[in-house]
């Protein structure tokens, strides 16, 4: 949900939740980029539904992180699905091998994944 809001929402929903004792945070942090690069969006179906001022990638992170949430834990898209979700990884992958074609790498900086923030 955080990728399709303004800047602006996202550091109030930061800032609010420490304001009323929320100690934990699941943030599921989706690069646009890796999701067109395993052939996701390829008609711009999620840039269209997005604000113009959205928060992307670490920019979203930061927003957290400067609101006083500190990371937990965190499970890569591109590094840890393969432990939870090989075979979905394996159909994803299948068009690529069966055409012959590279399976492209995970963009580099790729902050995709679910991050556990917490508060004292």
């Amino acid at each position: 949900m955080n990728m399709y809001l303004p800047g602006a929402a996202v550091e109030a929903l930061a800032a609010d939740a420490a304001r009323h004792s929320v100690r934990r945070w699941l943030l599921d942090c989706s690069a646009l980029d890796l999701a067109r690069m395993m052939g996701c969006d390829a008609r711009g179906s999620i840039e269209n539904l997005r604000a113009p001022d959205h928060l992307q990638g670490a920019t979203l992170l930061d927003a957290v992180r400067s609101n006083g949430w500190s990371q937990l834990c965190f499970r890569g898209y591109a590094r840890d699905a393969a432990e939870v979700a090989a075979e979905r990884i394996a159909a994803m992958i299948r068009p690529y091998v069966e055409k012959g074609i590279a399976v492209p790498a995970a963009p580099v900086g790729d902050t995709s994944g679910v991050y556990l923030f917490g508060r004292e």
